[in-house]
């Protein structure tokens, strides 16, 4: 079942000038050399193109998703502006514990 979707608020509007204005999330299925899949998880900041935080794992399940998102609160500072942290609808961003 689906959970609560997020309005779009970037609308493709990924310049920016401030550390932490704009973030991307998203989760990539990569193949392993053994052939085994992977999942990887960045947090992107679009101003300065750095990856803030990842996570990897074998299991794309609701913790690890939220642990590159644990991680981010742990380092974000008071900015003074509005942040947005944009991802796809996958169901891992729509569950309650990571909104």
């Amino acid at each position: 079942p689906n959970g609560k979707k997020a309005k779009n608020k970037l609308n493709r509007r990924f310049m920016s000038n401030r550390k932490y204005q704009k973030m991307v999330c998203d989760i990539t299925e990569l193949k392993a050399h053994d052939g085994r899949k992977v999942y990887l998880e960045i947090i992107k900041d679009l101003a300065t193109n750095q990856l803030l935080t990842w996570s990897i794992s074998q299991h794309p399940n609701l913790q690890f998703a939220l642990d590159p998102l644990q991680q981010l609160l742990k380092q974000l500072s008071h900015t003074g502006y509005q942040l947005t942290l944009h991802t796809d609808q996958g169901w891992h961003y729509q569950h309650r514990a990571w909104r």
